[in-house]
């Protein structure tokens, strides 16, 4: 839970949130680099709206999500029009030595799926929103099985539109620079949409940071309800019932990790905390699956998916670990931090009697001013 609401919920919405406001920022400064404090600003406001969309109420939350969703697929199929269009014509330079110069060690391979996992998360937010589901032994594995299957499509036709008017290097060169790939295709295949893609990248974006604050404030909701976070967390707006103390922690560990000046290392640190998480997950599934076969759930996968999927995690684990030992030894160290704060805050029962008693003074004050209400 820790690992989940701390260091991939606030990881990801800090570095979304720079992404977003770079992109946004980009017609604003189209020939200079954005002041640093600038794009921080930004990035707040925008982590602040999305923070208050998702406060009021679901059903705003969720035509957020909708209508960005669309508008990134938009984007992405006018993207894909444009290069098989190109593609037909004969621009097919960048397909014959597409991969020279890659690197295909063991450990780099193990940091490109970090990128795979960062490009598309949605499959594992779904399993956080099962409370919003009517039927989720019927609608979890059809939108798991769809979404990755639509997504994987779209961005592979995405990245051969990409080929098709740019070369690897010129593609490399835009990651590595402040332009999205987007943008520089724009200028070269369609440049009357020139000063539009930055913002179509960023509303992107700031789609997926709506994304991840529904799905990661629930699940810290839930978590807390169960015992396994602070009760505070557990705390419902009692008109809009709407889990707004797990939003606005989620806010403030946002705005901390911005800080961290290293966007890259901050998705590392999400995907290698991701890899982490899920292989404790699928070792408790299995251990559940053989020790306790009389457990009924929605639905069960046969044992050999959990497994695979294991050995893959496991496999790309110890290669990031012999890559990168010394930045997975920090990752490790911030994530077995949930150890001590766990046993301080929620297993030790015992409490002296003046803290909890001013434990529950605080609740009653949030109670009071904030409207909110304990979901038994």
């Amino acid at each position: 839970m820790w690992i989940n609401f701390v260091i991939i919920g606030g990881v990801s919405c800090a570095a979304n949130s720079l992404a977003f406001s770079e992109y946004i920022l980009q017609p604003l400064y189209p020939n200079c680099s954005i002041p640093r404090h600038i794009i921080s600003m930004v990035a707040i406001c925008g982590l602040m709206l999305i923070c208050a969309i998702n406060s009021y109420k679901v059903s705003w939350a969720a035509r957020v999500a909708v209508a960005f969703s669309f508008g990134k697929v938009f984007a992405l199929l006018l993207i894909i029009c444009f290069g098989m269009y190109y593609l037909f014509t004969g621009h097919t330079e960048s397909f014959h030595n597409a991969f020279d110069g890659s690197n295909y060690s063991p450990g780099y391979l193990a940091l490109a799926f970090y990128q795979g996992f960062w490009a598309f998360s949605g499959w594992n937010y779904l399993n956080f929103l099962v409370e919003e589901m009517r039927n989720p032994g019927r609608d979890l594995p059809r939108a798991i099985g769809l979404g990755l299957f639509l997504v994987t499509l779209l961005y592979m036709l995405t990245n051969v539109a990409y080929l098709a008017v740019l070369s690897p290097h010129e593609m490399l060169e835009a990651a590595a620079g402040s332009s999205a790939v987007a943008v520089v295709f724009s200028q070269r295949a369609m440049p009357w949409l020139t000063v539009l893609m930055p913002l179509f990248v960023g509303a992107s974006v700031f789609g997926s940071i709506n994304g991840e604050a529904m799905s990661m404030s629930r699940l810290t909701y839930t978590g807390a309800r169960e015992g396994h976070m602070p009760i505070l967390l557990a705390m419902l707006h009692y008109r809009n019932l709407t889990p707004i103390p797990a939003i606005l922690v989620l806010l403030v560990l946002a705005i901390a990790f911005q800080f961290y000046s290293n966007l890259y290392a901050l998705i590392e640190l999400a995907g290698f905390a991701f890899a982490f998480i899920a292989a404790l997950t699928v070792c408790s599934l299995i251990y559940l699956r053989f020790k306790r076969p009389e457990v009924k759930t929605s639905f069960q996968l046969p044992i050999f998916f959990p497994i695979l999927f294991l050995v893959c995690d496991i496999f790309i684990l110890g290669l990031t670990v012999y890559q990168q030992p010394y930045e997975s030894f920090y990752n490790i160290v911030i994530m077995l931090a949930a150890i001590p704060i766990y046993l301080l805050g929620v297993s030790w029962q015992s409490k002296p009697k003046g803290f909890q008693n001013a434990i529950c003074k605080f609740l009653t004050y949030r109670y009071l001013y904030c409207f909110n209400g304990y979901a038994h």
